[in-house]
């Protein structure tokens, strides 16, 4: 059985003159950004055949997937009719350890053994870090890494029993890679990223995998729900332009979808993720996730953080 859960520049030494660099790097990225997304067009989504399972082992169910209007994605294995009406949905507050524990709890009384669990609840806040209320760092936190944790905490311990079980963590491309205005929603997605990175190894001599998802730019209401919260706090300060090219880059996917955009994808990595013998310990996707993130493994900070200074505007 599977359970879902959800919802400045740097400075570079006045000797040495990086101009010539960052037009390079730059040209180089605005290719990275145009070829990547045409040879991700070309790639199949379908799923990948079935592994035979292993002597002894009864074979696995089929999985089918419904993404619903609404933007729910629903994932079944063995049934065919999954229409929210024939799922059954169990509220919780994630934020709340205790809530989590009694959801685990309720979970495998009423429906067995979880085997899979999805933390993909999300939500951003962009705004400069000296106008950030409390309320918004906490609902931020809560959202993106708390509740993932109270929900592995709660789970892991009959996984770990049965010796069998599977994780799937919903991270960002913003956890390997970033930008400016958003630097608490970067600090939960790094977060997210450690602690599956120290929690694969913690589970895995229990049977058990723990595998990210990271999205780059999807088309969904995500990016423009983020743009319109930044422009509401930072469109009046000195942070103007920085915010507006922030703003534009959160919309463009929107604004120009593409196969390679589409939430269809997801959906398909977290059932291969879920079905896999062994899978990845990541899956980055979408337009220009591969690209941006190999460009910041091997770059420079300083000269990465120049390139970002350029894209998203000068402060005033």
């Amino acid at each position: 059985m599977a359970i879902s859960t959800g919802s400045g520049p740097g400075q570079v030494n006045a000797n040495i003159n990086v101009t010539p660099m960052i037009d390079v790097m730059l040209v180089l990225l605005i290719i990275f950004m145009v070829v990547a997304p045409l040879a991700t067009v070309s790639i199949r989504l379908d799923l990948p055949p079935a592994t035979p399972p292993p002597p002894g082992q009864h074979e696995k169910p089929p999985t089918f997937i419904s993404i619903q209007d609404s933007g729910q994605i629903f994932v079944s294995f063995g049934k065919t009719d999954i229409r929210p009406s024939s799922m059954q949905a169990l509220g919780a507050d994630l934020a709340d350890v205790a809530s989590a524990a009694a959801l685990v709890e309720r979970t495998v009384a009423e429906l067995g053994a979880i085997d899979i669990v999805v933390n993909n609840a999300g939500i951003t806040r962009d705004n400069l870090v000296m106008r950030l209320k409390d309320e918004d760092w906490d609902a931020v936190l809560n959202a993106n890494l708390r509740g993932a944790f109270a929900a592995i905490r709660a789970a892991s311990r009959g996984m770990m029993k049965r010796r069998s079980g599977r994780i799937i963590n919903m991270s960002s491309m913003g956890g390997r890679i970033y930008e400016p205005l958003g630097s608490w929603y970067h600090a939960t997605k790094f977060a997210v990223e450690g602690m599956s990175d120290a929690l694969r190894l913690e589970l895995a001599p229990f049977g058990i995998d723990v595998v990210l998802i990271e999205p780059g730019g999807m088309n969904t209401e995500w990016g423009a729900i983020a743009a319109d919260s930044l422009l509401a706090t930072s469109a009046h300060t000195a942070y103007a332009a920085q915010a507006t090219g922030v703003a534009r880059m959160l919309r463009s996917v929107d604004q120009k979808p593409k196969p390679s955009s589409s939430p269809d994808r997801i959906a398909r990595a977290v059932v291969r993720a879920a079905q896999a013998r062994r899978p990845k310990t990541r899956y980055l996707l979408g337009p220009g996730a591969k690209p941006l993130v190999t460009l910041h493994q091997f770059l420079p900070d300083r000269v990465f953080d120049a390139i970002l200074a350029r894209v998203f505007k000068p402060v005033s």
